[in-house]
């Protein structure tokens, strides 16, 4: 049997604006999750998770707001299809360095 962790955080981003962030672990086997201590850890690495995700959305808000919206789409199509380029070379058991 294994179970699962998750949490969701809602974040206000002010003037009634927010966003709602989720992470979590599945399929954590049965000697983990019997273990008080590593489930609270195992739980503490999943909110440290999701307030890294928050604080990297304000980075990214920050460096792109006061460019034009044509700029921020040019922009955020580059990075996304940088992130799927590392991602492919990571699976590919490539690393930045090679």
């Amino acid at each position: 049997m294994e179970r699962s962790i998750k949490i969701e955080r809602l974040f206000s981003l002010g003037n009634y604006k927010n966003i709602r962030l989720d992470d979590g672990i599945d399929n954590i086997p049965q000697n983990m999750w019997t273990n008080k201590e590593v489930m609270e850890n195992l739980n503490y690495l999943v909110m440290l998770s999701i307030e890294l995700s928050f604080r990297r959305y304000l980075k990214l808000s920050e460096k792109i707001q006061d460019m034009s919206i044509e700029d921020q789409i040019t922009y955020l199509d580059k990075v996304k299809s940088d992130t799927y380029e590392l991602i492919k070379q990571l699976m590919n058991g490539e690393t930045k360095n090679e």
